[in-house]
């Protein structure tokens, strides 16, 4: 599993799970869509 850095939420090692950790990251860092 690889956890979200912002909480406690999980996600599959797979490249769908890695596509879902990094857009539900850019949810808690909005700021990050800017740069």
């Amino acid at each position: 599993m690889i956890q979200c850095e912002y909480c406690t939420r999980g996600f599959i090692e797979t490249a769908n799970g890695l596509a879902e950790k990094t857009f539900h990251e850019l949810l808690h860092e909005p700021e990050v869509v800017n740069k």
